[in-house]
Formats: C-alpha cells, structure tokens, sequence
C-alpha cells in the first residue's frame, strides 16, 4: 500500500511537469510567433500589434519630417479675414467656452496639432490622403501626452506616435495598433469640417489657428488640393466595396461594435436625418456654423456623438462590415 501511494505521487508529479512544459512552450511560442486566431492582440517577434504589420507602410517621411505643432498660436477673426478665404476649409472645435478653427492649410502640412483649451489638452489630427479630421484626449495610461506624425500609413490614414509609450495610434479607429498600449483606445471628441465664413458668422469671438512663424511652409495654398479634385489613391487599398466611390466623402459614426456611413450629399439635402445604430437613436443635424452634429436625446438630455468626415474607402477598410445609409 505504501509503494502504491509513492508510485501514485511520482506519476502526479511527472504529469504535472509534463503539463508544465507544454504551458511554457506555448506561451513562449506566442511570444515570438503570432497569438491564436481569436486573440485580438497578436504578438510578432516582441511587437505587439492589432493589425497585419505587412500593412502598416511608409508614406515617404520619417518620424517628425511633419512637423507637429505642440505650441500654437491663435489669432482673431478680423486678423484670420486678411490671410484665409470664405471658402477655405477648417476643423472646427469648441470646448469651456473657446471656440477655434483650424484652416486646412496649415493642418495639411503639419497634421498634428497638440494644444490645450481651458483644462483640457487635446491633439488635433488631420490625415490628407483620407481627408479626415479627428480630436482626440492626449491622455495615454492616464497620462498627459504629445503626439507626432509617425510617417507611416495604414490604408493611406496617418498613423501617430506617443511621446509617452511610443505606441503607434491609427487616426481612423482611435486605436492603438502597434506596441505596448495595443488594443487601447482614444477618447474622440466631437468635431466637424466646416468653411470659415460659415463658422465665423456664429464665432464672432472664435479664434483661428495661426501661420506658425519662421516655417518654410506655404500657407497660401492647400498642399493636397490636387489629389482632392482627382480620383487617384496613392496607396493600395485593404477593401474594395463599390457601394460608394472611393473617394466619396462620408460621415463616418461607430457605436459600439456597429459602424454606419453616410454620405455627405445626403446629409445636406436633409435639415437632419434620424436613424438607430446599435440600438441607439441618433439625429444628424447640419448647423447653421456648417458643423455636422451627431446626437442622441434621453430624458431631456443630449448626448453628442463624435463622427468622422472620410473618404468611403478608407471607412470601410478600417470597418468592412458598415453599414450604408440610402434615403
């Protein structure tokens, strides 16, 4: 009987290391190879990353060759009249009381703007080559941080770089995509495209971003304006869907797990649309300033949205299973 029990306890113990030493010849293999198909966060070599790496490409500068701006300066409307046009086209953002317009000209060479209103410290983006805006928190781990333009793309949309983790964020899904905060996401803030002589008749007292001093840059002219007023992409694309044209511009919204386009056009040829994603009912309102607002009411409250005004290729790529508004 004595025998029996040390035999059944040399069996335990040999099944153990044997369970053991296929446990840590899986994690080991996860560490330098890919994860399993249903981990989100994958791990290639040490690099940790939310999309394929092979997709992620160089769009030519380097880390800081566009140069962000982390200390700007504002001017008023009066001075903004001398140096931008009715016509001219900006990002518009409201937050405590202040109210500032980013002109496409200077955003198209820059990109990034770090910049603080009141308490709050954001980071205004600009990718060009899918003609979209977004605001983001510049809070990384709980962290106040600065963003730069990485140089690189992913689906032609800019990807960012935190001066704090050096993780790489995508502008399109608020996310970052590769190193140690994969898979956190963003907060966005609500903002718009809008004209500047539609937003400054309702901002008498608003403030427009400045030509930054001493800079070589030409901001008389949009950089990027040829490849607006053209169909060429520079870059492949990571889904095809001939619901749109490639470059049609849409309102991008995600809610949840769910994603809805809807064109531009549609949304002008309405005083507002109303419609549900994911369960959640939303009016889209175009306002007087030419901002776009996304909005859900409960209980006498509203509750705003942010969207993202996009070229239709790069929304469905980063999100192929949208959905498509029709009127």
């Amino acid at each position: 009987m004595h025998m029996t029990k040390k035999l059944q306890l040399i069996i335990a113990c040999f099944a153990g290391l044997i369970i053991i030493f296929f446990i840590g010849r899986t994690l080991v293999q996860n560490d330098v190879g890919e994860q399993t198909e249903d981990s989100y966060i994958k791990n290639t070599n040490g690099i940790l990353h939310t999309v394929a790496l092979d997709d992620i490409l160089s769009g030519g500068p380097e880390e800081n060759d566009i140069s962000p701006l982390t200390n700007p300066q504002f001017i008023s409307i009066e001075a903004g009249n001398t140096i931008l046009s009715d016509t001219d086209l900006g990002v518009s953002f409201e937050y405590g009381g202040v109210k500032r317009f980013y002109p496409l000209r200077i955003l198209g060479w820059h990109q990034v703007v770090n910049d603080t209103l009141a308490d709050l410290h954001i980071c205004v983006t600009y990718s060009p080559l899918t003609n979209s805006a977004a605001i983001f928190r510049s809070y990384v781990d709980g962290q106040q941080t600065f963003f730069t333009n990485s140089g690189k793309l992913w689906d032609s949309n800019i990807v960012l770089i935190d001066n704090k983790t050096r993780s790489e964020w995508s502008q399109i899904k608020a996310e970052a995509i590769v190193g140690p905060q994969s898979g956190e996401i963003l907060e966005m803030l609500p903002t718009s495209m809008t004209t500047f002589g539609q937003w400054k008749t309702e901002h008498l007292d608003g403030e427009i971003l400045e030509n930054p001093k001493d800079s070589l840059y030409d901001y008389t002219r949009d950089p990027n304006q040829a490849y607006y007023e053209s169909d060429v992409l520079y870059f492949p694309t990571l889904k095809e869907d001939t619901r749109l044209s490639a470059k049609a511009t849409i309102l991008g919204v995600k809610i949840g797990d769910s994603a809805k386009a809807y064109p531009i056009e549609a949304i002008e040829e309405k005083d507002s649309i109303s419609d549900s994603i994911n369960g959640t009912k939303i009016t889209i309102s175009h306002a007087s300033d030419g901002v776009i607002h996304v909005a859900t009411s409960s209980n006498n409250e509203t509750t705003e949205f942010p969207a993202m005004q996009i070229y239709w290729f790069a929304w469905v790529g980063a999100y192929p299973d949208t959905l498509l508004y029709t009127n």
